[in-house]
């Protein structure tokens, strides 16, 4: 491991536990499975090249970690392009349903409409 990795690591790990964050808080927090955090701070993915090391340090340069200022964050979005709720669920339908927001927009202003299930129940001969 290069000293900035351990570095990185470090601070990593640091900030993590001043915030009281788990690998499963964090992961939900990201919108992906605990385990992708898990190797991404075990180095086992998300590695810094040694080359990238190499180069700063043959320029006199070290990557330094620094807590962002108040508002300096810009959100991470989801696939629907509007930033992460928190609740894994609604993450999880901005995320498969991209186009969700614009189908709701749709509904509220009359231009579709919603299937009642007996409707498909009986267009396809299904029991409820």
């Amino acid at each position: 491991m290069t000293d900035l990795e351990h570095s990185l690591e470090s601070a990593l790990k640091e900030q993590m536990r001043r915030k009281g964050l788990t690998n499963a808080e964090l992961a939900r927090r990201l919108g992906v499975k605990p385990p992708h955090v898990s190797r991404v701070l075990s180095r086992q993915s998300g590695r810094i090249p040694e080359s990238l090391a190499d180069v700063l340090t043959e320029l006199g340069l070290k990557l330094t970690v620094a807590p962002l200022a108040p508002g300096e964050a810009s959100p991470r979005l989801t696939a629907a392009g509007v930033p992460y709720t928190g609740d894994a669920e609604t993450d999880a339908v901005l995320n498969d349903f991209p186009d969700i927001l614009e189908r709701v927009a749709r509904l509220e202003r009359g231009e579709s409409r919603l299937i009642p299930i007996e409707e498909i129940a009986a267009k396809y001969g299904l029991k409820l």
